[in-house]
């Protein structure tokens, strides 16, 4: 690492595909990733230790044919080995190319040492709300006691006046040299009060679904992130944000994941993959640090 000329730091890690990313006869443990808390305020900012969660943060690539960007369109959230939430219109207006061929997800975790990688294989997703699973393939080399990082996820419903926090990635750009892929972003943490819990929705238009209310700023990217109660769980998924009035606070708004965990989903196939090694160039602006928990 490095300090840049505005005091962010510069920092690189590798993620590279292999053809046995998982060995013969290996097993695939998990853990759960129990979350603390954080010292981030109402506007986002950037996470210090952006590691903290393992992989168990992913964020979402859309590869289009070699005439079009690359892109980092969201964040995912591992909720179960290969399984992942994230906000369905990361991707919506993309169905139709990914089923074609002529569009390709993949998701990227962030590790101390390395990146996983994981192609979308399969996409579940249902237009009563703003939810949907990933279904994901390993990719990367495993390093020697590797395991899958989770977040737990809870069907509670959070209070008015419970204090959330939101946690997503926020990519600028996406540069393309060879096969690798260079990124330009960051993790990014928030937190608020619930002002609001609406089921079974918010309104008939822009969120037909059960929803949360948080007093709280989110930046684009971020879509598709985690929110958390105080002891870590996840409650909901980013779904949407309106920015601050001069002298207010913004408002974010979680897809509640209750609804999503029953229902009927399509599911597109996938046909193709983005190219890879990759490698992110992550320029950074630390102010909040995630902190390890106990349960």
């Amino acid at each position: 690492m490095k300090p840049t000329g505005d005091d962010q730091i510069h920092q690189a890690l590798v993620g590279r595909v292999t053809d046995t990313p998982v060995p013969v006869g290996a097993s695939l443990p998990t853990v759960p990733i129990i979350v603390g808390g954080t010292d981030a305020s109402a506007a986002p900012d950037g996470v210090t230790n952006w590691d903290f969660f393992q992989g168990a943060l992913l964020a979402v690539v859309v590869k289009r044919p070699d005439t079009e960007p690359t892109v980092i369109e969201g964040t995912a959230v591992m909720i179960a080995p290969g399984l992942a939430l994230t906000a369905s219109h990361v991707f919506r207006d993309l169905v139709s190319d990914i089923a074609s061929g002529q569009a390709a997800l993949a998701c990227i975790g962030i590790r101390t040492n390395g990146l996983d990688i994981w192609p979308v294989r399969n996409v579940s997703y249902t237009d009563a709300d703003d939810l949907s699973y990933l279904s994901l393939e390993p990719q990367s080399a495993f390093a020697s006691g590797w395991q899958v990082s989770l977040l737990p996820l809870t069907t509670r419903a959070p209070a008015v006046g419970e204090e959330l926090t939101i946690v997503g990635f926020r990519f600028l750009e996406v540069r393309e040299r060879g096969t690798d892929y260079i990124a330009e972003g960051d993790l990014y943490a928030a937190k608020g009060e619930v002002t609001a819990v609406y089921h079974p929705m918010r309104d008939a238009v822009r969120m037909p679904f059960p929803a949360i209310e948080i007093a709280c700023d989110s930046l684009g990217g971020m879509s598709g992130g985690a929110v958390l109660d105080g002891k870590g769980f996840l409650v909901g998924i980013v779904s949407s944000g309106y920015p601050a009035s001069e002298g207010q606070t913004g408002t974010t708004y979680a897809a509640w994941v209750i609804r999503h965990l029953t229902g009927n989903y399509v599911f597109p196939g996938l046909r193709a993959s983005i190219q890879v090694p990759c490698t992110f160039w992550l320029y950074r602006r630390p102010f909040c640090t995630w902190r390890a928990g106990t349960r």
